[in-house]
């Protein structure tokens, strides 16, 4: 019962196996090994039939004395060459020792295992791949925190001299204030203008400060939305009219009534009518809304210095400034979070332009509000 045994363990292990007697004559062996080293059977051969087929690493040739080896020393491992096959073959030789092993009636010397180097290859070249994987992905997770870094300094850098700019107008100008209230050189007029001066500024402090509340809370994942039924045509006229100015106009092609949240329609429409005035060059500015199916239809157009096709994608990013010609302030922003809250809203924003020639924002949002988490 023995050799069956022996014959069904080694005719089901995926690699070569031949099994020696003390002096070097095959006791057994598997098909594997049959084709790896080229025989029809190796039944009657022995160490020194195997050796003389074979070379070493290097290409020379293998004596017996070095092929036999390993059944009176430690286990060891070396690479020979088939010549039979032109197979490279990794051999694995385990001597029994001192330990009494037979296989039949015949005493066991050693056990080797043969792996053809293709499936080592192909291994260590699966380990080499998820190897990259890993390692790209490290990559890719320290470019992120990188950017991510730059990203936060940026902002930072670009936050601070906002918010001081129009502090240290205000400061400069109330030391003003105060020196011609205490000359009596402050007339009426001078006064209202400067009411109105601290009120812009006061609005640019609060704009500034409500779109970096803005970013968090998308970036957080945290904006809440309360739908109601209104007329979006009303809601945007609202917005046109808070920046009073002639510069503005609005065309309302068709009555457009749905459900959305308020605050989200003037996120959407103040960013774009902002946008619209600092790249616009004080040209004139059209809005007009219409709808198509289930659709509403928002579109900004001015007449400014326009956007190069290439940056169409990255003046939606965050804290992303396209260079112009032209001074302007904020601190990239707005168009990141019109995005952000279009595509909330289960919406789309499309832009279009010829440089020179003026830029159209076209943003579509469903007629009925769906609350889609943006992280």
């Amino acid at each position: 019962m023995l050799e069956p045994l022996v014959e069904a363990v080694i005719s089901a292990i995926p690699n070569a196996v031949v099994i020696f007697s003390p002096n070097g004559t095959v006791l057994a062996s598997n098909s594997k090994a049959l084709e790896l080293f080229g025989f029809d059977s190796l039944e009657d051969k022995s160490v020194d039939d195997l050796a003389r087929t074979c070379t070493q690493e290097d290409g020379t040739p293998i004596s017996s004395s070095t092929f036999v080896s390993p059944l009176a020393n430690e286990p060891r491992k070396f690479m020979i060459h088939s010549k039979k096959t032109g197979k490279w073959i990794l051999v694995c030789a385990s001597p029994v020792g001192s330990q009494s092993v037979q296989l039949g009636k015949n005493n066991v010397g050693a056990i080797t295992v043969y792996s053809e180097k293709t499936e080592i290859i192909k291994n260590l070249g699966k380990l080499n791949r998820e190897l990259q994987q890993k390692t790209k992905y490290q990559l890719d997770v320290q470019d992120h925190l990188l950017e991510a870094i730059k990203i936060r300094d940026d902002f930072i850098s670009m936050a601070s001299h906002e918010l001081k700019t129009p502090i240290t107008s205000m400061k400069f100008q109330v030391e003003i204030v105060k020196r011609k209230h205490q000359s009596g050189q402050l007339t009426r007029p001078q006064l209202d203008k400067l009411f109105s001066t601290w009120g812009e500024q006061l609005e640019r402090l609060n704009s500034l400060i409500d779109g970096m509340l803005d970013v968090a809370a998308l970036s957080e994942g945290q904006v809440k939305s309360e739908a109601c039924e209104m007329d979006l045509g009303e809601a945007i006229r609202s917005q046109v009219d808070r920046f009073y100015t002639e510069q503005i106009s609005f065309i309302e092609k068709k009555e457009v009534t749905g459900f959305w949240d308020v605050r989200k329609i003037d996120q959407i429409v103040s960013n774009l009518l902002s946008n619209a005035i600092k790249y616009g060059h004080q040209k004139p500015i059209e809005v007009t809304l219409s709808h198509e199916g289930i659709w509403a239809i928002i579109e900004v157009t001015d007449h400014g210095e326009g956007i190069d096709p290439e940056n169409f994608e990255k003046i939606f990013r965050r804290f992303e400034r396209v260079q112009s010609g032209i001074s302007v302030g904020g601190i990239g922003l707005g168009l990141y979070i019109v995005k952000q809250v279009v595509e909330n809203n289960g919406g789309s924003i499309s832009v279009k332009s010829k440089k020179g020639e003026g830029s159209t924002f076209t943003v579509k949002i469903p007629l009925h509000y769906e609350n889609h988490s943006v992280n």
